[in-house]
């Protein structure tokens, strides 16, 4: 019975949340039919527990739903994720869905911040090289508005793998919002400047032109250009790139 009914039950249980879901029920009814799958205690509470707490994030930004009823379901949520981590202290995974769903629950109650932090710093001793545990801490800082600490830990990101342009473009970004821009103009000169080292691809330039776009923002002109330049050599079909030069 355990070992084969249980989790058809609890699948079951599933399906009909994510019914209920596409369904638009009031989100008392989805909280507690997610108890009720979990009330099985069977390999698929880790599922169930995941898209608990994917739904709890997309509520954070719904417009029609009060902060309480919001905070209640992301609470429900998160007691789920933290018997996982109970049960499995070393589960990555379900540390890094906690500090997500915290990090965005954050503006809704703001003690959520250091939940969040205390889990992401917890999956970045398990794995240190996960550059994914490292943007989720940088979420954190920019979070309390600590720029300075956030530009520290991108920069040791970028340390872990130079050759990975999303974690140069972050770094460059978050530097030039938040006042460095020599350290914007250290990344541009170090990564974007030799465009022969594998940096050539569409992705790399759509987070080129964040940085572009902020400079404009800033109505630093001739630095955008300059940026924007260097997307058009990454990605040269792309008809809006040069339209931004014009």
């Amino acid at each position: 019975y355990f070992a084969n009914v249980r989790p058809m039950l609890e699948s079951k249980e599933l399906i009909n949340v994510l019914g209920l879901l596409r369904q638009q029920i009031f989100v008392e009814v989805v909280s507690s039919q997610f108890e009720k799958a979990l009330a099985y205690h069977t390999f698929g509470d880790n599922e169930t527990r995941e898209q608990f707490s994917r739904l709890a994030i997309q509520l954070v930004d719904n417009k029609q739903l009060s902060p309480d009823k919001k905070i209640s379901f992301i609470t429900s949520a998160a007691e789920e994720l933290e018997k996982e981590i109970a049960d499995y202290p070393a589960d990555i995974k379900a540390r890094l869905a906690l500090g997500v769903l915290y990090n965005r629950a954050a503006v809704l109650n703001p003690a959520y911040i250091e939940k969040a932090k205390t889990h992401i710093e917890e999956a970045i001793r398990l794995s240190p090289a996960r550059q994914t545990s490292h943007f989720l801490l940088v979420d954190n800082y920019l979070a309390r508005n600590d720029f300075n600490k956030a530009i520290e830990i991108l920069e040791k990101t970028v340390a872990l793998e130079p050759r990975f342009i999303g974690a140069q473009m972050n770094l460059a970004f978050i530097a030039l919002i938040g006042g460095r821009q020599d350290i914007t103009e250290n990344v541009f000169q170090d990564s974007i400047v030799p465009l022969g080292s594998g940096y050539q691809s569409i992705p790399d330039a759509v987070a080129v032109v964040r940085v572009a776009d902020a400079y404009v923002q800033r109505q630093d002109f001739m630095k955008a250009l300059q940026w924007y330049k260097a997307v058009i050599v990454m990605d040269p079909e792309n008809a809006q790139y040069r339209a931004n030069i014009a």
